[in-house]
């Protein structure tokens, strides 16, 4: 079938759709008409994930000759008498099998063999998120150039009402690359301070500077092993996990029976964070395991009570609610509440809800789904606590799984948050 849509782009070997006209071919399931909103939005994302898929492949193989390398550095340690080098080796080792692919911080006190290492591994990482950026890029301007060809041929046809549509998702798409959060860019080589939790205020440049390439502030992945990490994928020394008697972490993820699970240690980070970027990002694996449930139940929350907070990801019946607190929705964030989806008793699902000053967005198992409105900032947070499963003081207990979350001081695209939901 041949269609208007976009011109064969070649990037490093991967076939990429950009440009004015080609005969485009769907997948499996069928032929993708990008004369249409639906269709050309589809193809953008699909590509969108091949370039994602393909990065990741080449950060999985610079993992691999990264560990190569430290292994070969050790046993030549070893060989040699050398004691400290190779205990730094092999607790590098174990820290990237264990925490994954984002780049390790140096500081004074690493050892001086493993921060040549380490600043190797970091500029070659930095390398590919930057070509891969500079694709998505080339390949959002095409997109961009597309969506406003389409709109110009519709409108000399007299087909208004399609033409709009194509200016809207114009409108969106440019609105998206313009204002989102951009990832920030470490310097080489990489030597980040370490990420303030008390003490004195931060600049707001210096503090973000701080958070590594995607501003994660915090992450649990289920692994059975505690599974908790920091700002670059670390396990902070003052981050406390405290499970409460009826919380208990397993294979499959926390599991909450009525009790609560405490953080300790990431607080005083994750407000002076999200205050200085004015955005937050919760994602989230999670499996109800009530088909109703009240309070409403706090699955993530970063609160003093019931009735005071900063953020809370909460299910009340079958609903899953935002309790979010800016300077238009209150103290308890609840002015008003929004209402993000349902949650099915015992299926697992992934999520990830996003928010920037007047602009809230939700991701449910892949798909966006369309949400009512809230404004405001964060400038009237305050220091609260982080808390899984429950609140801080009164209960309000979930009872499900919590397989994965993280919690980032950035807004998310929609392209990123179809992606980190989707099986």
């Amino acid at each position: 079938m041949i269609v208007r849509g976009f011109l064969l782009y070649i990037v490093s070997g991967l076939t990429v759709c950009m440009g004015l006209t080609a005969a485009v071919h769907g997948q499996a399931e069928g032929t993708v008409d990008n004369r249409t909103v639906d269709g050309a939005r589809q193809l953008y994302v699909q590509h969108g994930k091949k370039l994602a898929e393909k990065r990741d492949a080449e950060i999985t193989a610079l993992g691999a000759k990264y560990t190569t390398s430290l292994q070969t550095a050790a046993d030549q340690a070893q060989k040699a008498g050398q004691l400290e080098p190779l205990l730094a080796m092999r607790k590098e080792l174990e820290r990237f099998a264990n925490q994954g692919a984002e780049p390790p911080a140096i500081s004074r006190n690493t050892d001086p063999a493993l921060a040549r290492w380490r600043e190797t591994y970091n500029r070659e990482y930095t390398r590919i998120q930057k070509d891969h950026d500079s694709v998505m890029a080339n390949l959002t301007k095409s997109y961009l150039e597309h969506l406003d060809s389409m709109k110009k041929d519709l409108t000399k046809d007299g087909n208004v009402k399609e033409a709009l549509a194509f200016m809207q998702e114009y409108e969106r798409v440019k609105r998206d690359t313009a204002t989102s959060a951009p990832v920030p860019e470490p310097m080489e080589p990489v030597h980040r301070a370490e990420a303030p939790t008390t003490g004195e205020p931060v600049p707001t440049l210096e503090l973000l500077k701080t958070l590594g390439l995607d501003r994660r502030i915090i992450s649990f992945d289920g692994d059975g092993t505690g599974g908790f990490a920091g700002p670059d994928g670390m396990s902070p020394s003052n981050l406390q996990v405290t499970h409460g008697e009826r919380s208990r972490v397993s294979e499959e993820g926390i599991q909450f029976m009525g009790g609560r699970t405490v953080i300790s240690g990431a607080d005083d980070l994750l407000l002076a964070a999200c205050q200085a970027s004015q955005a937050i990002t919760i994602t989230a694996e999670l499996t109800s395991r009530r088909p109703r449930q009240e309070g409403a139940a706090r699955i993530i929350s970063f609160s003093l009570g019931a009735h005071h907070r900063n953020v809370s990801l909460c299910q009340e019946g079958e609903d899953l609610v935002l309790r979010l607190r800016t300077s238009d929705t209150g103290l308890n964030g609840a002015n008003p509440q929004v209402t993000l989806g349902t949650l099915e008793r015992g299926q697992k699902h992934r999520l990830a809800v996003t928010y920037r000053p007047g602009d809230l967005r939700f991701f449910l198992d892949g798909k966006r789904l369309p949400v009512d409105t809230i404004t405001g900032d964060f400038k009237n947070w305050e220091p609260c606590h982080l808390v899984l499963g429950n609140e801080w003081e009164e209960d309000r207990p979930w009872r499900g799984t919590l397989h994965k979350f993280a919690i980032y001081a950035r807004f998310m695209t929609d392209l990123e948050g179809t992606l980190k939901t989707r099986f």
